[in-house]
Formats: structure tokens, sequence, C-alpha cells
């Protein structure tokens, strides 16, 4: 599940490079994926995207952040060689389920005032997770069809070359400019 999830993330690649034209020259077997630590009931779990369920690495102990650091550390190190960069990120409580709990207080303190502010709050945060899932579609979706369909009309309608020639020059334009 956690891999299904991590890969419906992944970018499509309509058109596929062979590893003679890579531009990276990275290896075929490089791979770039998330991986998470979570505590949970006492221990710490490695949740890696390429891994078919989680990996249990340690006991949690009453600072499980200082419990795992040894097995980030290590994780950074068999890839510093390759000089592959790292992203650190914390995952937190939704914070809608946070905002909703302290409206919920609110609410029964009859605190109109921070009602109202909790409730802008909320919505703003609803509003941020439309624009996500909005962008994530646009991000997964393939234009390439699209693209196609359109060099194809401007062909036969005999405006593609004129397109052609006018981008040309506004690139040589911009070139003597620097």
């Amino acid at each position: 599940m956690v891999r299904d999830v991590h890969n419906s993330f992944a970018r499509p690649e309509p058109i596929m490079y062979d590893d003679s034209s890579s531009k990276s020259g990275a290896k075929s077997e490089d791979v770039f994926h998330f991986v998470a630590y979570v505590p949970f009931k006492g221990r710490v779990y490695e949740l890696d995207g390429l891994k078919s369920g989680p990996i249990p690495l340690c006991e949690a102990g009453a600072d499980w952040l200082l419990a795992v650091r040894p097995h980030i550390e290590a994780r950074i190190a068999k890839y510093a060689s390759a000089q592959l960069l790292f992203n650190l990120m914390a995952l937190i409580r939704d914070r809608r389920v946070v905002l909703n709990d302290s409206l919920a207080k609110a609410e029964a303190a009859g605190n109109e005032q921070v009602c109202a502010q909790l409730t802008q709050q909320l919505a703003e945060e609803n509003e941020k997770r439309r624009m996500w899932a909005e962008e994530n579609v646009r991000r997964k979706h393939n234009y390439i069809p699209f693209i196609v369909a359109t060099l194809h009309l401007l062909a036969q309608r005999k405006k593609l070359k004129g397109l052609v020639h006018q981008a040309q020059l506004k690139q040589q334009q911009r070139m003597e400019q620097r």
C-alpha cells in the first residue's frame, strides 16, 4: 500500500529515453523516492515507498527522534559518496483536524470571536487542499496527445512554419540582448 500511494505521485513519463541518451548520467538503478520514519506503539518504523510494508527499526522511547537519528544518518552516509540530495520533512497532524478540535472547544466555551477566526482558518485550509488536488491532477496528466493534436492542426492550417519562424526570431533577439 505504501508503494502504491508513493508511486501514484510519480510524474508520468510519456517519452522514455534509453540510458545512453541520459543527460544526467544517472544509472538506471538510481531511484528517487520518499522514506518516512514513524513512531507507532512504542517502536519506530521505516516506511519506504519501494518496500512492500513497514520495517521495524528500534524502540521509540520517550524521544523517538533521538532513537531514529542513527538510522537516518546511516542512510544519508550510505549515499553521500553518490552526491544524492536529501530533504528532511516532518509529518504533522492534519491542520484541519487540529482546527476542528480547537473550534469544538471554542464553541463549547462560547467564544464567538475565536470561533470566527478558526472557521476562517478552516475555510482557508480547505481551499488549500482543493488547490493541491487540482494541481496534482494537472501534474499527473499526459499532455502529449493534446500537444501533438495542436501541432497537427496548426500544420494543416499552414500556420506552423510561421509560428516556428516567429519563435526562432524571438529566441535570436533574446540571445542578442544578452
